[in-house]
């Protein structure tokens, strides 16, 4: 059995909604459902705005509760863990958010949810509700056949969420939300890797994937994906990955880019990756989307979206842009404390900034001084030229309001003077940092994030840290 902090499986999915509920006021909980709705429900059916509902099994936090606020859902309704909620509960979220300008409902295309959401609607509609449901299913894992139930719903589903939410705010028509709502989920493709598999709170894993293994299009669910493999670098990984979403073989025309497309790319933790690893494999996915597949990289959203409970791995979803309006409505701001802020600056080629360290040399030059590791000495040597140099250092720090610790007080600097000035005779820098902060133009911005890592820098070739400064 694996290890879980929780009190009772029986109680998971209730505490957990409990505890959504307690830490964001924007939300509440429906009495009697498990049901999260937006806690301003009542002013967003008085502006005669169209609603939205999704949900799903729970398991897959932050979605879908997480994801209701303005701009996106009005409700959410959670089934018990990897399991669909039932209809009741589906057909009182209705009720709950029902709007003079509609419902719109947007399930993963899994059979349960089809079954159980189909039902609500139906209902809703016999007592004179307007709804329309939109099904989402993006996975590119597996080739459609006759006997399948199709593409499974994954986390693309969330940028559906966010379009169509987008929409209702400004007031479109349910009629238009679910038509775009459709054309974005017909734009997105989605493929995970996963490294291990998850288990149901109280229950052992269902599958084992070996030590060297990784499995591509593994299910959030635990679905057989497309193949198993041997652990491979980030490199390849991604490149197979998007080798694999984007052929263009009978059953797998999915995804077809062009060159110069413009795409967002959504990099989800399945639920037990580190953020190190999350950030490696962004930095791998957005050089291969652009030096190999030669796409414009337009917003990135990196995190924990669609969670597979602690599996290990990542999914990756493509959206193409090209639609009418939907960079502005991907960018609209919401009240859903699952969805990211992600950037909107353009995206350049160049990631970096020159750095002072970078270029710091025992060859600078000062006040005459040879370009000599002797004469670099002489001068650190000097009490008074080196004083004058941690006066200007620290009148950086002050002018640029960085907080930091940086040797103590002004009081106690001068007090360490000597212990200072032998510790500069490690290796390099103030003398470097005076030289180039006054002639080659960086601001102090810039000077003062080197003045910050000096102590570090110096000391860590010693096998010590900023403390030795002191001893």
């Amino acid at each position: 059995m694996s290890k879980k902090l929780i009190n009772s499986p029986a109680n998971a999915v209730d505490e957990a909604l409990a505890g959504l509920v307690g830490a964001n006021p924007s939300l509440r909980l429906l009495q009697g459902h498990r049901v999260i709705v937006r806690a301003d429900i009542d002013t967003v059916t008085e502006q005669n705005k169209v609603t939205l509902v999704s949900g799903g099994g729970s398991g897959h936090e932050p979605a879908h509760a997480g994801f209701v606020g303005k701009g996106m859902l009005s409700a959410a309704v959670a089934g018990a863990v990897f399991a669909s909620p039932p209809s009741a509960s589906v057909l009182a979220a209705l009720r709950a958010v029902a709007s003079p300008a509609g419902t719109l409902v947007i399930v993963k295309n899994y059979t349960g949810d089809r079954l159980n959401f189909g039902i609500a609607v139906e209902q809703a509609k016999m007592e004179g509700m307007a709804v329309k449901m939109v099904v989402v299913g993006e996975d590119t894992a597996l080739p459609s056949t006759e006997s399948s139930a199709g593409r499974r719903g994954l986390c693309g589903i969330l940028l559906v969420h966010k379009v169509a939410g987008a929409l209702a705010e400004q007031g479109a028509t349910l009629e238009t939300v679910a038509a775009f709502a459709q054309q974005t989920a017909n734009a997105i493709a989605t493929l995970s890797i996963s490294l291990t598999p998850c288990s149901l709170p109280g229950c052992k894993p269902s599958f084992n994937l070996k030590e060297d293994e990784m499995e591509l299009g593994l299910g959030i669910h635990g679905e057989p994906g497309a193949q198993r493999t041997k652990l491979k670098p980030v490199d390849e990984v991604v490149a197979t990955v998007f080798e694999h979403m984007t052929q263009q073989t009978p059953g797998y025309c999915y995804f077809k880019p062009e060159a110069g497309m413009e795409v967002a790319l959504v990099v989800n933790n399945l639920g037990g990756t580190s953020n190190l690893e999350l950030l490696i494999v962004t930095n791998a996915a957005i050089r291969y989307l652009v030096d190999a597949m030669k796409l414009k990289v337009v917003r990135v959203y990196v995190g924990s979206f669609m969670t597979s409970l602690e599996m290990a791995g990542v999914s990756f979803t493509l959206l193409n842009v090209s639609l009418q309006s939907i960079l502005e409505w991907l960018d609209l701001p919401v009240g859903a404390p699952g969805w990211p802020n992600a950037s909107t600056v353009e995206r350049e080629d160049s990631h970096s900034i020159p750095s002072l360290t970078a270029v710091v040399t025992d060859q600078a030059c000062f006040s005459g001084e040879p370009k000599t590791v002797v004469g670099l000495h002489r001068l650190l040597n000097n009490s008074k030229w080196l004083i004058s140099v941690t006066q200007l250092a620290l009148s950086i720090v002050s002018r640029t309001c960085v907080s930091h610790d940086f040797y103590g007080t002004a009081s106690v600097l001068d007090s360490k003077v000597e212990t200072v000035s032998h510790a500069m005779k490690i290796k390099s820098s103030w003398f470097n940092l005076l030289n180039l902060s006054c002639n080659s133009g960086y601001s102090t911005r810039h000077v003062a994030g080197t003045v910050l890592t000096l102590p570090t820098t110096m000391f860590q070739r010693k096998g010590k840290t900023n403390q030795g400064i002191f001893d």
